[in-house]
């Protein structure tokens, strides 16, 4: 877990035999949206720190639990504000480009958030 003044990421284990590693990260505002990737990318650079190289970023917008609509991300962001939503992603795929990462979002939106 790497914490910070408004915000943490928590990292599970992987090991060197995972060969594939894309991560999924929620959130609402993108400039720490933009941190948390280039963080991520500076964690999970080519193998560094024994980790497998980090292959894509997942913007989580399908997530449609209590807490996602309490702090208005996953589905809740999508929906109630698809402008802010374009925004992050914008600013993660800024930060990304420069390692040609692909940046995908999950959209599983539920019966929830409608």
């Amino acid at each position: 877990k790497i914490s910070s003044k408004d915000g943490y990421m928590c990292i599970n284990d992987t090991c060197p035999e995972d060969t594939r590693l894309v991560i999924q990260i929620c959130g609402r505002c993108p400039d720490e949206l933009s941190a948390a990737t280039k963080a991520l990318i500076d964690i999970y650079d080519n193998e560094k720190n024994g980790y497998p190289a980090l292959e894509g970023i997942d913007l989580n917008l399908g997530c449609p639990q209590d807490a996602a609509e309490e702090h208005g991300f996953g589905a809740f962001l999508a929906e109630r504000d698809p402008a802010l939503a374009i925004q992050c992603i914008k600013a993660m795929r800024q930060t990304m480009d420069e390692l040609f990462l692909p940046l995908t979002k999950a959209d599983n939106i539920s019966n929830k958030s409608k």
